[in-house]
């Protein structure tokens, strides 16, 4: 830091005090006055009223621990940290020239300094110790004293500046000795672009587990929370805020996790970005020296995908003793597949070439049965030697279209509310995913033409998913030819995403029954909904033979074929006929009218006529959002409804239940709303 001027900093203790050296350490080749302050609220007070232009502030040491009452001066006052700095503290036994230890009677210095070398203090147990104000000032009256009786326990450079004897250098009793000092401003300063460090004030509202909840969401960003401090609230019972320390390699990693962190707190204070200090020090060890190797910056936008975290704390619920939760979220289909899909997977296992490695494209018959598939449902015809690759899994098919396509710069239009896989995978590939609203009054259909009136040139993919997840809301003919029409008007691929569209849908509906729409789409289609396949891992893309081929490049460097027993297995669901199709939704029907009685007892408004495995509710209060209402739902009544938050920003004030429960889940869970909620009467808002 270059200044033309001297800088005015104020210190707590006096000249040659680790405050001292802490300044002169941060500031190597500038000009400082130091002001010194005999406390630090006195230091405060020098800042606040201008007599300092910023101050150095410890903070917390590596032995005594952190030092409350500076956290507090830092909040009252509304002080900035701009930065930090790690100072080893050494002691040394300090006393006039000439001086030996057996003419020592008398000892002085800060207490903390006493306490930090009492194994050396030990070995004179007729040394009288006198604790005083500042290890530095310790040092200046010995000096000013000028008798071989007295020493002090301080810097060297107090002995320096005072022109003292070092009897004895690095004293402390632990050599790993460390004390953080803030850079404190006044108001807050530019943040600069190097800044990877943020101090921060947070509250949260007093639930069970939501403070759990911000320490996950930090980790699932992939940011290291180097401290984490805890205060009451003055004058409340069982209130607390907490400061916390999180380190960040770019400054936008910061941003994106501030921004879900303003949704779990209710009080969010900024108190410093600034870039982080280094310190270095040797750790020992008795058995090897492990080295972390940093992840790759690709991974810095993703998070952890929400079920994970959320499965993993009611799991620990499950194990408290109290009532079993009753899972209400997750779209994973408990019923079985076709019996004579699991018998075909069985009887396959005994042939010979069962066990090869297979071929990228999958086998003649999954193809066919694709083609003969489509024509059935779609009445589209597509060529199975050139226009369908298998995959393992649709979700696969969304990193590969990815992975295929996007450059670095490419833009992706992602629905919101959407698969939360469609940003993830874009960020991973390179590309920025830009937000595709999907408006509620247009049938939670994208604006188009609000989308022409947007600068589209970097824009390459555009995800679509219909029957719509979270939404259940169905694609028409009308909708699609519009797309295909603006995409070829944009040179936009059409990525749509089609795995719910045989469960409550009368009329099965294709991208490619959209007049050319083979130039611009591609369609993946999976078996785990269709036909509770999930954990098998089936799933298929389909398109022109240049986007298959493309796909083809990428994947066959990524993987391999399909299990073959598992290919011919699925070839056999494909062929079920509707019989199949109609008892399957039989049950589906039964458990939405479920799941419809608990959107009825929560009030909220909802779409009977929605197709998929989830019931889409809205909540009427705008005061509460579903993360809140989730949360209500999970720890008063121990039942877990997924919030539409994670699903983007257009599905904060929704709840959306899952179909993948039976019948009698259903009726406990609302059983459980019913007495939890002390429920009475309900008002029926359906939207039909």
């Amino acid at each position: 830091m270059k200044n033309d001027r001297c800088l005015r900093v104020a210190i707590q203790g006096y000249p040659g005090s680790f405050h001292d050296l802490a300044a002169r350490k941060f500031w190597p080749d500038t000009d400082l006055v130091l002001i010194p302050a005999d406390s630090f609220d006195i230091l405060a007070t020098l800042l606040r009223e201008n007599k300092a232009d910023i101050a150095v502030m410890a903070i917390e040491n590596s032995i005594a621990g952190t030092i409350l009452q500076n956290y507090r001066i830092l909040r009252e006052n509304g002080f900035w940290v701009s930065g930090d700095i790690y100072l080893k503290i050494q002691h040394n036994l300090i006393a006039i020239k000439g001086t030996s230890l057996e003419d020592i009677r008398q000892v002085s210095s800060h207490p903390m300094a006493i306490n930090q070398c009492r194994h050396f203090l030990g070995q004179y147990p007729h040394w009288k110790l006198i604790e005083s104000e500042d290890t530095a000032l310790s040092a200046s009256h010995v000096a000013e004293k000028n008798k071989n009786t007295k020493a002090c326990i301080a810097s060297e450079g107090a002995a320096s500046l005072y022109g003292l004897d070092i009897l004895a250098r690095s004293i402390e009793t632990n050599k790993t000795n460390y004390t953080r000092f803030f850079i404190v401003n006044k108001q807050p300063v530019k943040v600069a672009e190097n800044a990877d460090k943020a101090s921060v004030y947070i509250r949260v509202p007093d639930q069970k587990g939501q403070l759990l909840k911000v320490l996950q969401v930090i980790q699932d960003h992939g940011l290291n929370m180097s401290k984490l401090q805890s205060f009451p609230v003055i004058g409340s019972f069982r209130e607390y805020f907490f400061h916390l320390d999180i380190e960040f390699d770019h400054i936008s990693q910061y941003h994106g996790l501030k921004e879900d962190l303003l949704c779990l707190t209710f009080e969010y204070d900024e108190t410093g970005i600034y870039k982080r200090a280094d310190i270095t020090y040797t750790r020992k060890t008795t058995k090897f020296h492990h080295i972390m190797i940093s992840s790759a910056s690709r991974l810095n936008d993703v998070t952890t995908y929400y079920f994970v975290r959320r499965l993993a704390e009611i799991d620990t619920m499950n194990k408290d003793g109290g009532a079993m939760v009753i899972n209400l979220g997750i779209g994973s289909p408990d019923l079985l597949p076709p019996a004579s899909v699991t018998q075909k997977l069985i009887s396959a296992l005994d042939a010979g070439d069962a066990h090869k490695y297979q071929s990228y494209k999958g086998i003649p018959a999954l193809r066919k049965a694709f083609s003969i598939w489509y024509n059935t449902h779609f009445n589209v015809v597509i060529n199975p030697d050139t226009q369908v690759l298998p995959l393992i899994g649709s979700k696969e098919g969304v990193m590969h279209v990815s992975m295929s396509f996007l450059d670095p710069g490419d833009e992706v239009l992602v629905p919101n509310p959407g698969y939360p896989s469609y940003s993830m995978c874009t960020r991973l590939a390179g590309g920025t995913p830009v937000d595709m609203p999907l408006i509620e009054r247009l049938d939670w259909k994208p604006d188009l033409t609000a989308l022409s009136k947007k600068d589209l040139s970097k824009v390459k993919l555009m995800w679509l998913n219909y029957p719509n997840m979270p939404t259940g809301v169905k694609a028409n003919l009308t909708f699609f030819n519009e797309v295909v029409s603006f995409a070829k008007q944009y040179n936009i691929l059409i990525c749509h995403d089609n795995p719910y569209t045989l469960i409550l849908n009368d009329h099965p509906l294709s991208i490619f029954n959209a007049a050319g729409a083979e130039d611009v789409a591609l369609e993946l289609i999976s078996l785990s909904k269709c036909y509770n396949m999930a954990g098998w891992r089936v799933g298929g893309i389909i398109g022109a033979k240049p986007y298959i081929d493309t796909i083809m490049t990428f994947k066959s460097n990524m993987d391999s074929g399909m299990f073959k027993p598992v290919q011919e297995a699925a070839a056999v669901a494909l062929g079920m006929d509707s019989d199949w199709t109609d008892v399957l939704n039989a049950e589906y029907q039964k458990r939405k009218d479920g799941a419809c009685e608990i959107m009825e007892l929560l009030d909220l408004e909802y779409d009977k006529n929605g197709a998929g495995l989830f019931v889409w509710g809205k909540i009427k209060d705008p005061s509460v959002t579903g993360d809140m209402l989730a949360d209500k739902l999970l720890y008063e009544a121990r039942v877990f409804i997924t919030p539409g938050h994670i699903f983007g920003t257009q599905g904060n004030q929704y709840l959306r239940i899952s179909l993948c429960s039976p019948v009698e889940e259903m009726e406990a869970a609302a059983y459980r709303i019913r007495t939890g909620f002390n429920i009475q009467t309900t008002s029926k808002t359906v939207k039909s």
